[in-house]
């Protein structure tokens, strides 16, 4: 199963409040070799903004966007 489906939408504010949606999707990845089931997958994640950009996040509650740098915070 290599699907990404979303685990998280987070709704965030830049510095003049203007809000903006991270979303955290996620996929179990598995080995192209065969596992036996009782092997566990590895969960990879990562973050976006709702037009498909992906930022970085940076400790809990905060976001780097990619084009200015500018932080942005959880609402």
């Amino acid at each position: 199963m290599n699907d990404w489906k979303n685990t998280s939408v987070i709704p965030c504010v830049n510095r003049f409040g203007e809000r903006l949606t991270v979303i955290e999707p996620s996929r179990a990845d598995r080995a192209k070799r065969t596992r036996s089931l009782s092997e566990k997958e590895t969960l990879t994640c990562r973050y976006m903004l709702g037009n498909g950009a992906q930022v970085k996040r940076i400790g809990s509650d905060r976001f780097v966007l990619p084009d200015s740098n500018e932080i942005i915070s959880r609402q």
